[in-house]
Protein backbone atom coordinates (compact mmCIF):
# COMPACT_ATOMS: atom_id res chain seq x y z
CA UNK A 1 0.00 0.00 0.00
CA UNK A 2 0.99 3.52 -0.12
CA UNK A 3 -0.09 6.79 1.48
CA UNK A 4 -3.08 8.44 0.28
CA UNK A 5 -1.08 11.60 0.37
CA UNK A 6 0.34 10.37 -3.18
CA UNK A 7 -2.95 11.41 -5.05
CA UNK A 8 -1.56 15.44 -4.00
CA UNK A 9 -3.46 17.95 -6.26
CA UNK A 10 -4.77 15.14 -8.62
CA UNK A 11 -8.20 14.97 -7.01
CA UNK A 12 -8.60 19.21 -7.56
CA UNK A 13 -7.31 18.99 -11.33
CA UNK A 14 -9.65 16.57 -12.03
CA UNK A 15 -12.67 18.39 -10.15
CA UNK A 16 -11.73 21.40 -13.23
CA UNK A 17 -11.17 19.59 -15.93
CA UNK A 18 -13.86 17.00 -15.63
CA UNK A 19 -16.37 18.58 -12.81
CA UNK A 20 -17.23 17.33 -9.34
CA UNK A 21 -19.43 14.32 -11.13
CA UNK A 22 -15.80 13.23 -13.04
CA UNK A 23 -14.20 13.34 -9.51
CA UNK A 24 -16.52 11.20 -8.27
CA UNK A 25 -16.51 8.42 -10.91
CA UNK A 26 -13.07 8.32 -10.56
CA UNK A 27 -12.74 7.99 -6.78
CA UNK A 28 -15.59 5.18 -6.88
CA UNK A 29 -13.80 3.63 -9.31
CA UNK A 30 -10.83 3.29 -7.24
CA UNK A 31 -12.61 2.62 -4.39
CA UNK A 32 -11.73 5.52 -1.99
CA UNK A 33 -13.56 8.01 0.02
CA UNK A 34 -13.42 11.97 -0.84
CA UNK A 35 -10.80 13.85 0.77
CA UNK A 36 -8.95 11.06 1.31
CA UNK A 37 -5.22 12.89 -0.53
CA UNK A 38 -5.10 15.01 2.94
CA UNK A 39 -5.19 12.62 5.45
CA UNK A 40 -1.47 11.50 6.71
CA UNK A 41 -2.38 8.16 8.16
CA UNK A 42 -4.29 6.90 5.50
CA UNK A 43 -2.99 4.14 2.78
CA UNK A 44 -4.29 3.22 -0.56
CA UNK A 45 -3.69 0.02 -2.58
CA UNK A 46 -0.94 0.67 -5.65
CA UNK A 47 -4.13 -0.91 -7.90
CA UNK A 48 -6.19 2.30 -6.53
CA UNK A 49 -3.72 4.69 -7.53
CA UNK A 50 -3.76 2.99 -10.87
CA UNK A 51 -7.33 3.07 -11.17
CA UNK A 52 -7.66 6.73 -10.37
CA UNK A 53 -5.12 7.79 -12.88
CA UNK A 54 -6.54 4.89 -15.70
CA UNK A 55 -10.05 6.90 -15.05
CA UNK A 56 -8.07 10.89 -14.83
CA UNK A 57 -7.44 10.03 -18.34
CA UNK A 58 -10.37 8.29 -20.01
CA UNK A 59 -12.07 11.39 -18.11
CA UNK A 60 -10.18 14.21 -19.54
CA UNK A 61 -9.42 12.10 -23.03
CA UNK A 62 -5.25 12.30 -22.17
CA UNK A 63 -3.88 8.61 -22.65
CA UNK A 64 -1.06 10.13 -20.42
CA UNK A 65 -2.39 12.06 -18.16
CA UNK A 66 0.80 11.89 -15.74
CA UNK A 67 2.50 13.57 -18.24
CA UNK A 68 0.46 16.65 -17.51
CA UNK A 69 0.43 15.61 -13.55
CA UNK A 70 3.90 15.35 -13.33
CA UNK A 71 5.34 18.80 -13.11
CA UNK A 72 3.07 19.39 -10.57
CA UNK A 73 3.91 16.70 -7.82
CA UNK A 74 5.91 17.66 -5.09
CA UNK A 75 6.80 16.00 -1.78
CA UNK A 76 5.54 19.13 -0.17
CA UNK A 77 2.54 17.29 -1.16
CA UNK A 78 3.12 14.00 1.25
CA UNK A 79 2.21 15.80 4.32
CA UNK A 80 4.87 14.82 7.26
CA UNK A 81 6.99 12.78 5.19
CA UNK A 82 7.59 15.23 2.73
CA UNK A 83 9.11 18.27 5.19
CA UNK A 84 11.05 15.10 6.61
CA UNK A 85 12.86 14.56 3.18
CA UNK A 86 12.33 18.58 2.65
CA UNK A 87 14.57 19.12 6.08
CA UNK A 88 17.62 17.37 5.15
CA UNK A 89 20.28 20.21 5.26
CA UNK A 90 21.74 19.25 2.11
CA UNK A 91 20.51 17.44 -1.41
CA UNK A 92 22.35 14.03 -0.18
CA UNK A 93 20.68 14.33 3.42
CA UNK A 94 17.11 14.86 1.64
CA UNK A 95 17.99 11.31 -0.57
CA UNK A 96 18.88 9.77 2.52
CA UNK A 97 15.81 10.86 4.32
CA UNK A 98 13.53 9.69 1.61
CA UNK A 99 14.90 6.13 2.00
CA UNK A 100 14.82 6.23 5.62
CA UNK A 101 11.40 6.77 6.27
CA UNK A 102 10.18 4.96 3.23
CA UNK A 103 8.85 2.29 4.82
CA UNK A 104 6.24 4.98 7.02
CA UNK A 105 5.19 5.95 3.21
CA UNK A 106 4.39 2.92 1.21
CA UNK A 107 4.93 -1.12 1.32
CA UNK A 108 6.94 -2.74 -1.43
CA UNK A 109 8.46 0.52 -3.09
CA UNK A 110 12.19 1.04 -3.00
CA UNK A 111 14.47 4.29 -3.44
CA UNK A 112 17.93 3.73 -4.43
CA UNK A 113 21.09 6.13 -4.40
CA UNK A 114 24.04 4.40 -6.97
CA UNK A 115 26.78 6.46 -6.38
CA UNK A 116 28.76 4.22 -7.93
CA UNK A 117 29.10 5.37 -11.64
CA UNK A 118 29.85 8.90 -13.35
CA UNK A 119 26.78 9.50 -12.71
CA UNK A 120 24.62 9.43 -9.84
CA UNK A 121 20.96 7.82 -9.84
CA UNK A 122 18.54 8.25 -7.82
CA UNK A 123 15.91 5.48 -8.46
CA UNK A 124 12.56 4.00 -7.90
CA UNK A 125 10.75 0.96 -7.90
CA UNK A 126 6.77 1.14 -7.42
CA UNK A 127 5.38 -1.65 -5.25
CA UNK A 128 3.26 -2.47 -9.08
CA UNK A 129 5.57 -1.83 -11.80
CA UNK A 130 4.76 -3.56 -14.61
CA UNK A 131 1.05 -3.62 -14.32
CA UNK A 132 -1.20 -2.99 -17.49
CA UNK A 133 -2.45 0.82 -15.94
CA UNK A 134 1.11 1.45 -14.95
CA UNK A 135 2.26 3.47 -17.15
CA UNK A 136 0.90 6.84 -15.78
CA UNK A 137 2.19 6.18 -12.28
CA UNK A 138 5.42 6.39 -13.79
CA UNK A 139 5.26 9.79 -14.93
CA UNK A 140 3.83 11.24 -11.74
CA UNK A 141 7.08 9.07 -9.78
CA UNK A 142 9.48 10.30 -12.42
CA UNK A 143 8.02 14.21 -11.65
CA UNK A 144 8.28 13.65 -7.64
CA UNK A 145 11.63 12.85 -8.03
CA UNK A 146 12.38 15.34 -10.05
CA UNK A 147 10.85 17.95 -7.89
CA UNK A 148 12.89 17.09 -4.87
CA UNK A 149 16.05 17.70 -6.12
CA UNK A 150 14.74 20.73 -8.10
CA UNK A 151 13.69 22.09 -3.75
CA UNK A 152 17.68 22.07 -3.81
CA UNK A 153 19.27 22.74 -7.15
CA UNK A 154 16.71 25.35 -8.46
CA UNK A 155 13.14 25.13 -10.92
CA UNK A 156 15.26 25.16 -13.54
CA UNK A 157 18.14 22.60 -12.84
CA UNK A 158 17.89 19.88 -15.21
CA UNK A 159 18.77 16.42 -14.83
CA UNK A 160 21.79 14.58 -17.46
CA UNK A 161 18.58 11.81 -18.31
CA UNK A 162 15.79 10.22 -16.63
CA UNK A 163 15.34 6.36 -16.92
CA UNK A 164 11.70 4.72 -17.33
CA UNK A 165 10.75 1.31 -16.45
CA UNK A 166 8.41 1.44 -19.40
CA UNK A 167 8.81 -0.76 -21.90
CA UNK A 168 7.62 1.34 -24.86
CA UNK A 169 8.87 4.65 -25.90
CA UNK A 170 5.34 5.91 -27.18
CA UNK A 171 5.73 8.95 -25.69
CA UNK A 172 9.47 9.91 -24.98
CA UNK A 173 9.50 13.48 -27.04
CA UNK A 174 6.42 14.62 -25.03
CA UNK A 175 8.20 13.49 -21.44
CA UNK A 176 11.41 14.64 -22.63
CA UNK A 177 9.21 18.10 -23.36
CA UNK A 178 7.78 17.64 -20.01
CA UNK A 179 10.94 16.80 -17.89
CA UNK A 180 13.30 18.76 -20.30
CA UNK A 181 15.94 16.07 -20.19
CA UNK A 182 16.87 13.03 -22.61
CA UNK A 183 14.12 10.15 -21.39
CA UNK A 184 14.79 6.53 -22.18
CA UNK A 185 12.49 4.05 -21.47
CA UNK A 186 13.19 -0.22 -20.71
CA UNK A 187 15.22 0.53 -17.29
CA UNK A 188 14.52 -1.79 -14.20
CA UNK A 189 12.90 1.06 -12.40
CA UNK A 190 12.63 4.82 -12.91
CA UNK A 191 16.16 7.11 -12.47
CA UNK A 192 16.81 10.53 -11.85
CA UNK A 193 20.98 10.65 -13.39
CA UNK A 194 22.77 14.14 -12.11
CA UNK A 195 26.40 14.83 -11.40
CA UNK A 196 27.97 13.80 -7.86
CA UNK A 197 28.86 17.37 -7.21
CA UNK A 198 24.64 18.72 -6.88
CA UNK A 199 24.63 16.16 -4.10
CA UNK A 200 26.78 18.75 -1.52
CA UNK A 201 24.06 21.54 -2.43
CA UNK A 202 22.08 22.56 0.22
CA UNK A 203 18.54 23.03 1.07
CA UNK A 204 17.75 27.67 0.11
CA UNK A 205 16.57 28.64 3.61
CA UNK A 206 12.67 27.17 3.90
CA UNK A 207 9.27 29.25 5.14
CA UNK A 208 8.58 26.05 7.50
CA UNK A 209 10.14 24.13 10.51
CA UNK A 210 12.22 20.72 10.21
CA UNK A 211 10.39 17.91 10.76
CA UNK A 212 12.40 14.60 11.91
CA UNK A 213 11.64 11.31 11.52
CA UNK A 214 10.16 10.79 15.00
CA UNK A 215 7.30 13.79 13.55
CA UNK A 216 6.92 10.98 10.63
CA UNK A 217 6.17 8.35 12.96
CA UNK A 218 3.61 10.20 15.01
CA UNK A 219 1.96 11.75 11.81
CA UNK A 220 1.85 7.91 10.36
CA UNK A 221 0.86 6.12 13.77
CA UNK A 222 2.37 3.00 11.90
CA UNK A 223 4.24 1.82 8.67
CA UNK A 224 2.59 1.51 5.49
CA UNK A 225 0.51 -1.93 5.69
CA UNK A 226 2.23 -5.33 3.86
CA UNK A 227 0.41 -8.78 3.49
CA UNK A 228 -2.57 -9.80 2.55
CA UNK A 229 -4.50 -9.80 6.07
CA UNK A 230 -3.14 -6.11 6.94
CA UNK A 231 -4.27 -4.78 3.70
CA UNK A 232 -7.80 -6.11 3.70
CA UNK A 233 -7.78 -4.69 7.00
CA UNK A 234 -7.17 -1.68 5.81
CA UNK A 235 -9.61 -1.64 2.58
CA UNK A 236 -12.02 -2.27 5.40
CA UNK A 237 -11.09 0.38 7.49
CA UNK A 238 -11.46 2.78 4.06
CA UNK A 239 -14.83 1.29 3.33
CA UNK A 240 -15.93 1.72 6.48
CA UNK A 241 -15.52 5.71 6.37
CA UNK A 242 -17.19 5.95 2.81
CA UNK A 243 -19.65 3.23 2.13
CA UNK A 244 -20.68 -0.30 3.31
CA UNK A 245 -18.07 -3.27 3.46
CA UNK A 246 -17.84 -5.49 0.64
CA UNK A 247 -16.25 -8.72 0.12
CA UNK A 248 -16.24 -8.46 -3.69
CA UNK A 249 -15.23 -5.13 -3.52
CA UNK A 250 -12.07 -5.57 -1.03
CA UNK A 251 -10.82 -8.44 -3.59
CA UNK A 252 -10.95 -6.04 -6.59
CA UNK A 253 -9.12 -3.89 -4.90
CA UNK A 254 -6.31 -6.07 -4.17
CA UNK A 255 -6.58 -7.49 -7.79
CA UNK A 256 -7.78 -11.00 -6.34
CA UNK A 257 -11.43 -13.12 -6.75
CA UNK A 258 -12.88 -13.26 -3.95
CA UNK A 259 -12.78 -16.83 -2.86
CA UNK A 260 -8.62 -16.05 -2.99
CA UNK A 261 -8.95 -13.83 -0.96
CA UNK A 262 -10.98 -15.53 1.62
CA UNK A 263 -8.64 -18.73 0.77
CA UNK A 264 -5.39 -16.52 1.36
CA UNK A 265 -7.29 -14.76 4.68
CA UNK A 266 -7.92 -18.38 6.05
CA UNK A 267 -4.22 -19.43 5.44
CA UNK A 268 -3.59 -16.20 8.34
CA UNK A 269 -6.55 -17.88 10.24
CA UNK A 270 -8.58 -15.56 9.35
CA UNK A 271 -12.24 -15.13 7.88
CA UNK A 272 -13.61 -11.89 5.99
CA UNK A 273 -16.29 -11.36 8.24
CA UNK A 274 -14.36 -11.66 11.58
CA UNK A 275 -12.03 -9.25 9.93
CA UNK A 276 -14.40 -6.59 9.11
CA UNK A 277 -16.09 -7.89 12.75
CA UNK A 278 -13.06 -6.42 14.41
CA UNK A 279 -12.22 -3.57 12.11
CA UNK A 280 -15.56 -2.43 13.10
CA UNK A 281 -15.04 -3.17 16.89
CA UNK A 282 -11.68 -0.71 16.67
CA UNK A 283 -13.01 1.73 15.42
CA UNK A 284 -16.25 2.08 17.57
CA UNK A 285 -13.74 2.35 20.56
CA UNK A 286 -12.18 5.49 18.62
CA UNK A 287 -15.81 7.20 17.77
CA UNK A 288 -17.52 6.51 21.59
CA UNK A 289 -14.35 8.15 22.96
CA UNK A 290 -15.74 11.19 21.26
CA UNK A 291 -18.46 11.59 23.63
CA UNK A 292 -20.22 14.53 21.55
CA UNK A 293 -21.52 11.63 19.65
CA UNK A 294 -24.23 9.65 19.96
CA UNK A 295 -24.85 5.84 19.97
CA UNK A 296 -26.77 6.56 17.14
CA UNK A 297 -24.55 8.79 15.54
CA UNK A 298 -22.16 5.93 15.72
CA UNK A 299 -24.03 3.38 14.99
CA UNK A 300 -25.03 4.80 11.26
CA UNK A 301 -21.26 5.68 11.09
CA UNK A 302 -20.38 2.22 11.19
CA UNK A 303 -23.41 1.13 8.47
CA UNK A 304 -25.56 -0.39 11.05
CA UNK A 305 -29.31 -0.31 9.81
CA UNK A 306 -30.10 0.26 13.90
CA UNK A 307 -28.43 1.18 17.32
CA UNK A 308 -29.58 -2.37 19.13
CA UNK A 309 -27.98 -4.50 16.25
CA UNK A 310 -24.37 -2.19 17.22
CA UNK A 311 -25.15 -2.27 20.30
CA UNK A 312 -25.82 -6.51 20.32
CA UNK A 313 -22.29 -6.76 18.21
CA UNK A 314 -20.38 -4.52 20.23
CA UNK A 315 -21.17 -6.44 23.52
CA UNK A 316 -20.79 -9.69 21.88
CA UNK A 317 -17.37 -8.86 21.21
CA UNK A 318 -16.21 -6.45 24.46
CA UNK A 319 -18.50 -8.12 26.64
CA UNK A 320 -19.64 -4.25 27.73
CA UNK A 321 -23.18 -2.55 26.12
CA UNK A 322 -21.74 0.43 24.27
CA UNK A 323 -22.80 2.73 26.85
CA UNK A 324 -21.37 1.37 29.80
CA UNK A 325 -18.19 1.18 27.55
CA UNK A 326 -18.29 4.92 27.17
CA UNK A 327 -18.82 5.17 30.95
CA UNK A 328 -15.51 2.68 31.57
CA UNK A 329 -13.49 5.31 29.49
CA UNK A 330 -14.65 8.21 31.27
CA UNK A 331 -11.72 10.40 31.81
CA UNK A 332 -11.16 11.37 35.27
CA UNK A 333 -12.29 14.67 36.85
CA UNK A 334 -9.58 17.71 36.23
Amino acid sequence: MISARVLGPMPAFLRTEAGSRGLNRATEAAGLPHGIEHEDNRFITQRSLMVFLDECARLVGDARVGLAFAPHLTPAEYGVYGRYMLSGPTLLDALRRSRQALRWHSSRDELTVDKSGPLVRFAYRFGSAGAPTYENVAYCAAGVLLNLLRAYLGADWRPERIDLDLRYARAETRAQDVFGCQVRCGADRIGIFMRPETLGVRAPRRSFSSATLADVHRSRARRAPDGVSEVARELVRIQLMDSGVDLEATAERLGLGPRTLQRQLAEHGLQFRDLVTQVRVERARELLAERDLSITDVAAELGYSAPAHFARAFRRETGLSPRHYRRSRAAPAM
